[in-house]
């Protein structure tokens, strides 16, 4: 067992400080048109929770495990600087690849999957 004073315990206890501050988040996903983006402004209006857009998706990486891991580091980026209790990803993890790296770095999201009616 490490020391408290050791350096492994210490670099522990600063990614956990890191992380513990980080807001929650909920992912809205669904088909095109079904209002994913109007849910995310409603819940930003309503209770104050940020918005995370498919702007952090890099449109220039081919390679889909590649595009998925820079997107899960733009999210984490932006989530060690906000403030928001909640976050909404709107319309980010759209791919089975971008959420099982979301799933590995942060912790699986509660999600929102909205559908067309008939």
């Amino acid at each position: 067992m490490e020391d408290v004073k050791g350096k492994q315990s210490t670099d522990q206890a600063l990614a956990q400080a890191t992380t513990a501050g980080r807001p929650k988040c909920i992912a809205v996903t669904g088909m095109p048109y079904v209002g994913k983006t109007s849910v995310a402004a409603l819940l930003n209006s309503r209770n104050g929770f940020a918005i995370i857009d498919k702007a952090v998706v890099p449109a220039d990486v081919a390679d889909p495990k590649e595009r998925a891991r820079l997107t899960v580091v733009a999210i984490e980026q932006q989530l060690n600087v906000i403030s928001a209790p909640m976050v909404v990803l709107d319309d980010v993890l759209t791919d089975n690849d971008t959420y099982l790296a979301f799933e590995e770095a942060l912790g699986a999201p509660a999600v929102l999957h909205l559908v067309g009616s008939d």
